[in-house]
């Protein structure tokens, strides 16, 4: 038997690290790792925007660093600008007029309050730039919601464990020293003949 037969015969090996690091890495993303919240809050710029290049301004007049700061000041936050754009998303509907203030964090009520608070200021700078009647369509506050990186974490788990089972499955079959063939017994051994299978006579038989 070669050793491509007896790895494949070994790769039930590699299935069971994959199922085996899918389950630890699922029940480690439950119970060790912290969830992301994320929170939306929506502003409803001027009711008729002139064209949309006003509606696209909205990102830009929002997404100013002295906003961003006196939003962080407001909620007497301990981050920087820097943190604060890994945790905002701004996002404008050319279409609908509609601002959209996603924010996500650790903890889903600062979520809300990042949010929230930047869509306060996103209602009073599109009033004051365009003399318009900006106005909070929702807040974020109580809809906020976990992303779910489940699927990811099963992906990941699985991957390992196949790495894992493949070594293991390597190491088991190079390592095997079982005799399955004569040419087993050949590579191992200094063979001085063998002895002949005659039909109908039972050499183990004793006279």
């Amino acid at each position: 038997m070669s050793r491509a037969v007896i790895f494949f015969k070994n790769l039930w090996r590699a299935i069971i690290y994959i199922v085996l690091f899918s389950a630890i890495s699922y029940v480690c993303y439950l119970f060790l790792i912290p969830q992301t919240y994320v929170s939306e809050s929506k502003v409803m710029g001027t009711s008729k925007p002139e064209n949309v290049t006003e509606v696209a301004s909205y990102k830009d007049l929002i997404n100013t660093t002295s906003i961003k700061k006196q939003v962080i000041e407001n909620l007497g936050l301990d981050m920087t600008v820097e943190e604060y754009n890994k945790k905002v998303e701004i996002q404008t509907d050319e279409d609908s007029a509609v601002v959209t203030i996603k924010a996500k964090d650790k903890n889903a009520l600062k979520a809300s309050d990042l949010a929230d608070e930047t869509a306060d200021f996103a209602v009073k700078v599109i009033n004051k730039e365009y003399k318009g009647k900006a106005k909070i369509l929702e807040y974020g506050i109580g809809n906020e919601y976990a992303i779910s990186n489940t699927n990811k974490s099963i992906i990941l788990g699985a991957l390992v464990g196949l790495v894992f089972g493949i070594l293991d499955t390597l190491i088991t079959t190079i390592s095997d020293k079982s005799i399955y063939t004569i040419k087993n017994i050949n590579e191992k051994y200094n063979v001085l003949g063998q002895i002949p299978r005659i039909d109908g006579v039972d050499l183990n038989e004793q006279k």
